[in-house]
């Protein structure tokens, strides 16, 4: 049995209202139930009945296992961008805009203006996410994961560990807080990709 759009709206909506709440891994349940239907004979709204009869219960309390599949998938596509040409066209701009800087700044006030922008970094990815959790009704499990990793990962390595002061060789400093403010942006187009991705998937 191939299933339509409308019956893949259907099951995302079912979840929905049984209480699956992140879109991220509503789409995987919705693609594990699709993938089990199809596999039957008969109509879809009788088939999707009995198999909510057989599967309802373990389903719903097997959030682990479908959030491990967004996040490996958020996962595979973070690491397919950071290999591709994008990133390296972001990392070689941020960094010829850095030397760009050193030829009228010195290199610790330059450094001193990438720790400011990953503290406004920080504090709107926390604000978004707040957002997000609290007021939106489009929350994602893993997807927001995307975008919350880089916000710690630069509020550990530049407000805690503090590389200029590990990091004597200016030059070693400029290339590791471009190489951080690239996969910032990275991190967004990816996140953005996921949304994306989700939504168009439900019409949502």
């Amino acid at each position: 049995m191939k299933l339509t759009e409308e019956n893949i709206a259907f099951i995302d909506s079912y979840l929905k209202n049984s209480g699956v709440r992140y879109i991220d891994v509503r789409y995987e349940m919705t693609d594990h139930i699709a993938t089990a239907l199809e596999e039957r004979e008969g109509g879809f709204y009788e088939n999707f009945r009995q198999y909510m009869l057989e599967n309802k219960k373990s389903l719903l309390k097997s959030n682990t296992g479908f959030v491990r599949s967004a996040r490996n998938r958020a996962v595979k596509l973070l690491v397919k961008n950071m290999a591709g040409s994008r990133f390296a066209a972001l990392f070689a701009t941020v960094f010829f805009t850095a030397l760009l800087l050193k030829s009228y700044f010195l290199a610790a006030d330059i450094v001193e203006g990438f720790s400011m922008i990953f503290n406004l970094i920080i504090i709107f990815v926390a604000a978004v996410y707040g957002y997000n959790f609290y007021k939106s009704e489009k929350v994602f499990s893993v997807a927001d994961w995307v975008l919350k990793a880089p916000a710690l990962v630069l509020y550990y390595l530049s407000l805690i560990l503090r590389p200029n002061r590990l990091i004597d060789n200016e030059m070693v400093l400029l290339l590791y807080y471009c190489f951080l403010l690239a996969f910032t942006v990275e991190a967004f187009i990816t996140h953005r990709q996921l949304m994306i991705k989700y939504k168009m998937q439900f019409k949502g």
